[in-house]
């Protein structure tokens, strides 16, 4: 799981399932063969471009709009906004994640951009 340092705001309207922690803006999960990131912030803090051009610079993932199935077989992404709060889901497999680098700056930098409106 992901924390922020204070209490989110969106905290009331997250699923029953995903709200046993108030403090909670994301979390890294292990599936079959692939991993999973899920990461909420502040609504209209980031710009769907800038976050596909930074999530998928090779433009090997596949892009799902909000609210239709994903894939089970291939590396996906995709940006939600609501009035709330805005969320990036990644899921990418064996192949993508042998391959993704998570130490460019540009990927790097929006981490930080992220998880920095959530401190204390």
């Amino acid at each position: 799981m992901i924390v922020s340092d204070t209490p989110v705001p969106w905290s009331d309207t997250l699923e029953k399932k995903d709200a046993h922690s108030e403090y909670k803006i994301g979390s890294i999960t292990p599936h079959k063969a692939a991993l999973g990131l899920y990461i909420d912030f502040p609504h209209n803090l980031l710009d769907i471009d800038r976050v596909e051009d930074i999530v998928d610079p090779e433009i090997t993932l596949t892009y799902f709009e909000p609210g239709t199935k994903t894939s089970t077989a291939k590396s996906w992404w995709r940006f939600r906004s609501d009035e709330k709060f805005d969320s990036v889901h990644m899921v990418l497999r064996k192949t993508e994640l042998e391959l993704y680098d998570f130490t460019r700056d540009d990927w790097v930098g929006l981490m930080e951009e992220i998880t920095a409106v959530h401190k204390g």
